[in-house]
């Protein structure tokens, strides 16, 4: 398990991907959108949408 926190947030990662060095993790996420993995593109539209909304950007199409 790795705890990230940001600001009053926590978030806690039970993955055995937390196994795998950072160059292996991004090399794993980068082909697994490449593949269309349906709960990574979800994951992808919300953090996405969440980062607009909290910069005041609005909804990004």
């Amino acid at each position: 398990m790795k705890e990230i926190r940001i600001g009053n947030t926590v978030g806690r990662i039970v993955s055995p991907l937390m196994e795998l060095t950072k160059e292996e993790r991004k090399r794993y996420f980068e082909e697994e959108l490449r593949k269309g993995n349906p709960v990574l593109k979800e994951l992808e539209r919300i953090v996405n949408e969440s980062y607009w909304r909290r910069n005041g950007k609005g909804r990004r199409s």
